[in-house]
């Protein structure tokens, strides 16, 4: 039996990303990007978070779904960017904005939750901050779920974000940063 070659194959422009597996898996980059405001009080950032389940919800994902069984969340990028106009006039806007990476739906809740974790990053809502998640690590990350549904809570990776007790003081519901998320997804098995 003589192979099939696969002339795209390494030219992800014609591919749309990148193949591996002879053309098995397609490697796509989703995004979506969203504000983050203050809190009512207009004194800190309410800690929230960001799961690889996010990535269903991108302006892409229905299309590739309708073409794939099944994908997994092999990375996730974030880019804080800030709105210097906003933060220039709170008072004390270089209140710790904290960043953590969490595993199988153990999200912290609360600004002493997420402090209390050793790990987090500490930056600045005048600093630009990137933050990368990948699945190293995280055998569970790398299971491959329906594109019907949804990734498991025990199998999701999350980034939790917040500021510290010590934030700013500003108005309600000011825009402090814009977040720009990126989901790197493996898709499998053509419909």
């Amino acid at each position: 039996m003589i192979p099939i070659q696969n002339k795209n194959k390494g030219n992800p422009a014609k591919l749309g990303g990148r193949v591996t597996n002879a053309g098995d898996i397609i490697v796509k980059r989703l995004t979506s990007s969203s504000s983050i405001n203050a809190n009512v009080g207009g004194t800190a950032i309410t800690v929230a978070s960001v799961s690889s389940n996010s990535a269903v919800s991108t302006t892409e994902f229905a299309s590739f779904a309708a073409r794939y069984q099944e994908f997994r969340v092999v990375e996730m990028r974030f880019t804080f960017l800030p709105f210097h106009p906003t933060c220039d006039t709170a008072v004390s806007a270089h209140g710790s904005f904290l960043l953590g990476d969490y595993i199988g739906g153990n999200v912290p809740a609360t600004a002493s939750q997420l402090l209390s974790d050793e790990s987090v990053m500490r930056s600045s809502t005048f600093k630009r901050t990137e933050y990368v998640l990948t699945w190293k690590g995280f055998p569970n990350g790398k299971l491959w779920n329906s594109t019907a549904g949804t990734i498991p809570t025990a199998n999701q990776m999350a980034i939790a974000y917040g500021t510290g007790p010590v934030g700013f003081t500003t108005t309600a519901s000011t825009p402090i940063f814009e977040v720009l998320k990126e989901f790197v997804v493996e898709f499998r098995g053509s419909q």
